[in-house]
């Protein structure tokens, strides 16, 4: 049986929402809306006020849908893990508590450094009237969608901290 996940989100300011390690671009007008995020290994659809707005192919697998680490059949279930009984079958899921390490936090503040470094240069560039006037409207375009995508990425660190 396929494994699909439905949740609810609010898409931030910059339109770039993650779900579950991948991206998808909604753009800044939908910023602070919600939207109902549809994923299987196959397919991920995204909808707003029940209607299908955005359809992708999915990179998420198993694993990452259930959030899971390890998947084990006829035992018995881990002690303290949550019992639920769907469609017949009774599962236990244990929600592992996440462990980050002194290497990980290091590399999140070096990515997080060097994204805002980046940002700040970009943000300058975009200020720059005369860059704007006088750059072709695909660069301009191509700095305005590297910066939102800094400003998620940073977001997203920020969030991982």
């Amino acid at each position: 049986m396929p494994l699909a996940v439905e949740a609810d989100r609010v898409v931030p300011p910059s339109g770039n929402l993650w779900v579950g390690g991948q991206q998808i671009w909604l753009g800044p007008a939908l910023a602070d809306r919600k939207v109902t995020i549809w994923v299987d290994e196959t397919s991920l659809h995204v909808l707003h006020d029940g209607a299908r707005i955005k359809t992708l192919p999915s990179r998420l697998g198993i694993i990452e849908l259930a959030r899971l680490t390890e998947v084990v059949v006829n035992a018995e279930p881990p002690v303290g893990a949550h019992h639920d009984v769907v469609e017949g079958f009774s599962i236990a899921i244990e929600f592992p508590e996440r462990v980050v390490t002194k290497e990980q936090m290091e590399r999140t503040q070096r990515e997080l450094e060097k994204s805002r470094k980046e940002l700040e240069g970009i943000t300058a560039r975009l200020a720059n009237e005369q860059f704007v006037r006088n750059a072709p409207p695909a660069v301009v375009e191509q700095a305005q969608a590297r910066q939102a995508e800094l400003r998620a990425r940073i977001e997203k660190l920020m969030q991982n901290q």
